[in-house]
């Protein structure tokens, strides 16, 4: 059974009780570029990870981290991170249910995405052990795959272990805004007259700064229980697991059966708010062709439609997280 198959039988059950989707379809492509693809909820627990486990056991004790971080640093003084993207099992767990996934891999060394050979019939296993993944004179074979069964167990054991729930909310919400803002930069280019058509995009940005400060006040409170409470309350993680589920508009299932209007793909790549920006797309080739059809176009009509589902998602996800601890202190808060 494939993973799209998967998932629409058993969408109601994974709703209900998945709470992180980990991609281990084909992560050894190759065993010096690793990228490190995942949804921004799974960042920082990613990064914990890979601080934990070391490269090459009993020789190589560096932990992964580090030896990531100096191959890759991005700007923040941390490794770069890679959007989760497409082209893989993750998508309807991602795309369609809001399930947060995440694909570590090795890439191969050439810049290709896939090796020469991938879904030949010499992807055999003499390639990867010459090749794609050689072994170690001191450690034995697949010293890549050790790595990546140790990263992704480390991970694992973080979310079926962990008294809180490692999503990062806080990173997530600042990901929206910086993609949101590079998007109404591209809108107000390419159509500078468009608040004219009655589009209002500050109308979203509002509702992602609101998300954003919602998500600081709820990290504050989990972090004043966690430090106060013998137990962390389940009852905020049950919050935390509901917050990707609110990127899901049932709505979209008349034209995509890929429901999530904050994250999507379009083929191999990852982009925020997918929706909205495929119907703007179709609105500036209407908008070049010919400016005096825009008014009444069906174009700028689903334009808006989309802008409507991403703000009824942003405010019913702020709501979710304001309204579900309201009242709670230290001692009143269900355990």
């Amino acid at each position: 059974m494939g993973s799209t198959h998967f998932v629409h039988k058993s969408e109601y059950e994974l709703l209900s009780r998945c709470v992180v989707y980990i991609n281990s379809d084909c992560p050894i492509k190759g065993h010096k570029t690793f990228s490190a693809r995942t949804d921004s909820l799974l960042i920082d627990s990613l990064i914990n990870a890979a601080k934990l486990v070391p490269v090459d056991p009993p020789v190589n004790m560096q932990s992964f981290y580090d030896e990531w971080l100096n191959n890759k640093m991005s700007d923040r003084n941390e490794p770069i991170i890679t959007s989760l993207g497409g082209g893989s099992d993750h998508i309807p767990f991602a795309y369609r249910l809001g399930i947060p996934s995440t694909y570590p891999e090795f890439l191969p060394d050439d810049g290709l995405y896939n090796t020469p050979v991938y879904h030949t019939a010499y992807d055999i296993i003499d390639v990867v052990e010459r090749f794609t993944d050689p072994a170690s004179p001191f450690t034995g074979h697949f010293p890549r795959h050790r790595l990546i069964a140790r990263l992704i167990l480390t991970l694992i054991i973080q979310f079926a272990c962990a008294p809180r729930l490692p999503l990062s909310i806080l990173r997530c919400s600042q990901c929206l805004l910086d993609d949101w803002l590079k998007f109404m930069e591209l809108v107000t280019h390419q159509i500078p007259n468009i608040s004219e058509y009655d589009v209002n995009l500050d109308w979203v940005l509002e509702e992602i700064q609101k998300f954003k400060k919602s998500s600081q006040d709820f990290e504050d409170f989990a972090n004043t229980m966690e430090k106060n409470c013998t137990s962390f309350p389940s009852y905020l993680n049950r919050i935390l697991v509901g917050v990707s589920k609110h990127f899901v508009a049932a709505g979209q299932c008349e034209k995509s059966s890929l429901k999530n209007v904050i994250q999507g793909t379009t083929g191999y790549k990852s982009l925020y708010f997918p929706h909205v920006k495929s119907s703007f797309k179709n609105l500036k080739i209407l908008y070049d062709k010919c400016k005096t059809k825009t008014s009444n176009s069906t174009e700028l009509q689903d334009f808006k439609l989309e802008l409507s589902n991403v703000l009824n998602c942003l405010q019913q996800l702020t709501n979710w997280l304001r309204n579900s601890w309201i009242g709670l202190t230290n001692s009143s808060v269900v355990l």
